[in-house]
């Protein structure tokens, strides 16, 4: 399976995961219908998986800037963390969607 067919099928199983049609992942939403939410957990993934910059990943899931990438991968790494308490449905929804994507 080449690389793009991989990232389309974690990108199918994400929206599987989170109940939510597939191409409401590569719209660009804003910050008021939640999608975002979604996305940033992506973002992580095909960094952490994939070696993808950021200016890709921005292409791939419609972000206006690299930055704005930037923002969401390190917002979430953070919450990841140990260093940071608190967000104990954020790590147990990173993990099961590892889980479910088969990563």
């Amino acid at each position: 399976m080449t690389q793009p067919d991989q990232i389309e099928g974690i990108l199918i199983k994400t929206a599987e995961y989170f109940g939510i049609p597939r191409e409401l992942l590569n719209k660009n939403y804003g910050n008021r219908s939640g999608i975002w939410k979604y996305k940033r957990y992506l973002i992580v993934i095909l960094m952490d998986n994939f070696d993808m910059t950021f200016t890709q990943i921005g292409k791939l899931l419609n972000y206006k800037t690299p930055q704005n990438v930037s923002y969401s991968y390190h917002q979430l790494k953070n919450e990841l963390s140990d260093d940071f308490f608190g967000y104990e449905k954020v790590k147990k929804t990173y993990k099961r969607l590892i889980e479910y994507i088969g990563l």
